[in-house]
């Protein structure tokens, strides 16, 4: 049976939980229970070449993540009092 290296690349990247969200499940085409058995190496049934594209997939779009993009829109000051009532 092939293992797959997921959780254990996760690891060595400093991420202790793999968990996809139900969107990304949805996305791939599998349960939360199946990922967790083929990243936990515990599946019974072999992983689909299917599972194994799609799961590529869906780490290629994490890597293709901004760092940049972890700061949001900045609130414009006069929005700040007035929203704390700061103004006069």
């Amino acid at each position: 049976m092939i293992a797959i290296r997921v959780k254990e690349l996760f690891e060595e990247a400093g991420i202790e939980e793999v968990r996809p969200t139900e969107e990304a499940l949805r996305k791939m085409g599998m349960s939360r229970r199946r990922f967790t058995q083929l990243t936990d190496n515990v599946n019974k049934t072999p992983i689909s070449v299917p599972e194994l594209e799609a799961i590529k997939e869906w780490i290629a779009q994490l890597r293709e993540i901004e760092p940049d993009e972890i700061i949001g829109q900045s609130t414009v000051t006069s929005e700040i009092k007035n929203r704390f009532g700061l103004t006069k």
